[in-house]
């Protein structure tokens, strides 16, 4: 995959998070393998994808109506 392939998933994905937390789940089913490992700013990993949504509904919970903007 080129960098500009990569650039595309990435934007794609948080352009999913926009939609909402059903939008951002199933994009993360779509692209994520199942021992992802998320290094947030908390200084703590996030490790499992299942661990990942978990910690995703929180987010969504805390700010339900994000949206997000790449550049």
């Amino acid at each position: 995959m080129s960098v500009e392939d990569l650039k595309a998933v990435v934007r794609g994905f948080f352009e999913e998070a926009s939609k909402g937390k059903a939008a951002t789940f199933a994009a993360i089913d779509r692209l994520f393998v199942p021992d992802y490992v998320e290094h947030g700013g908390s200084g703590e990993a996030v490790r499992g994808v299942e661990n990942y949504k978990h910690a995703m509904d929180e987010f969504y919970s805390a700010v339900p109506d994000v949206h997000v903007t790449v550049n």
